[in-house]
């Protein structure tokens, strides 16, 4: 068994194993996993986060929030530690679910 690096306390103080992993039970797929991901593209999407120049997914306005919490060390924190987990076999950190928009619009319809 491979020993997980200890979570940075950026990553405990906002939750990112929460949505991006490593845990325990399914992932929600319109929060991708991190794991394997490269340190200095994590980094560079934290700061497009932190600077909202980055978007995607309804949830956007999630990492908007969690990255302005963040400084600069601890970003590079968060994404050298996502860079040392192995990917899970099968796993695509990018991978979004086909018809994720259409899945996404009707799940917002249902709890209107």
């Amino acid at each position: 068994m491979v020993a997980v690096p200890a979570i940075p306390s950026a990553a405990r103080r906002h939750h990112a194993a929460d949505c991006h992993g490593p845990r325990s039970g399914p992932n929600n797929p319109y929060y991708p996993e991190l794991a394997g991901q490269y340190a200095d593209y994590l980094a560079l999407q934290l700061s497009l986060f932190k600077s909202e120049k980055r978007g995607g997914t309804a949830y956007v306005r999630i990492m908007h929030s969690a990255a302005k919490g963040l400084d600069e060390s601890q970003m590079r924190s968060l994404a050298l530690y996502y860079a040392s987990l192995g990917q899970e076999p099968g796993n695509t950190p990018s991978a979004v679910p086909p018809n994720s928009g259409q899945q996404q619009r009707e799940q917002q319809e249902g709890h209107r």
